[in-house]
């Protein structure tokens, strides 16, 4: 059987079986047991919809706590643009990132630079399939990005036929982390193993992506556990 992990999770205590959230999922993986919803493993891919959407408060996803910075060496947050949209009037995200810094973390970097990554390996790897077309060869067209964790499991779970068609870059948070990892450790003579990477983001999806010592769309298991932790907002 084959094993899932997620980040949603569901209060029985608090759950009414209003139907709710059944109806909103996207992905049709929840069902109303005994007058309880039950999430179907299988189906769910953590986008977090029934977190916001229940009257109840009876779903909430997995987080960690800042107390757990004081547990290691050498700590690297990594906001998602989405943090900024959450303060008022805000005239420098500097504030915001040297607040980070003021809570326990080492260094903070903006996402936005591990997203220009992915775009670069992305645009690459549609080159060479591209070429490969062209030079007569065997190429899966069109390239779809594998950005998100959550978007990736709808492919597997409903799709299955176009993952060939997904690219096999890393997430923006898992190319800055594989980054930190290697050549910034290697600047601050720091051994990998070291450096704990926390991205900070409202999406449910990415927690899941934290749990597992590979990203979903690796053609093969990448033996560097790049993106450590994720802290939620709000």
């Amino acid at each position: 059987m084959q094993h899932y992990y997620h980040s949603v999770r569901l209060d029985m205590d608090k759950c009414k079986g209003c139907t709710t959230c059944l109806k909103r999922c996207p992905t049709e993986a929840i069902r109303i047991r005994n007058n309880r919803a039950s999430i179907l493993n299988e189906r769910c891919i953590d986008c977090g919809e029934c977190i916001r959407i229940c009257p109840h408060h009876a779903k909430r996803a997995r987080h960690s706590h800042l107390s757990q910075l004081s547990d290691f060496t050498y700590t690297i947050a990594l906001p998602a643009p989405s943090l900024y949209g959450q303060f008022n009037n805000l005239d420098d995200i500097d504030y915001v990132l040297t607040g980070l810094k003021e809570m326990g973390f080492d260094d903070v970097f903006d996402t936005n630079w591990g997203a220009d990554l992915t775009i670069m390996e992305e645009g690459t790897e549609f080159l060479e399939r591209f070429r490969a077309v062209i030079s007569g060869g065997v190429a899966t067209l069109p390239m779809i990005t594998s950005c998100s964790p959550g978007w990736i499991q709808f492919i597997e779970h409903n799709y299955p036929e176009h993952l060939d068609n997904l690219s096999t870059c890393k997430s923006p948070h898992e190319m800055f982390g594989a980054v930190v990892k290697s050549y910034y450790a290697k600047k601050l003579g720091k051994k990998p193993e070291d450096m704990y990477v926390v991205s900070i983001m409202p999406c449910t999806a990415k927690k899941m992506e934290a749990a597992v010592d590979f990203a979903m769309n690796s053609p093969e298991p990448d033996p560097a556990h790049v993106l450590d932790d994720v802290f939620y907002e709000g």
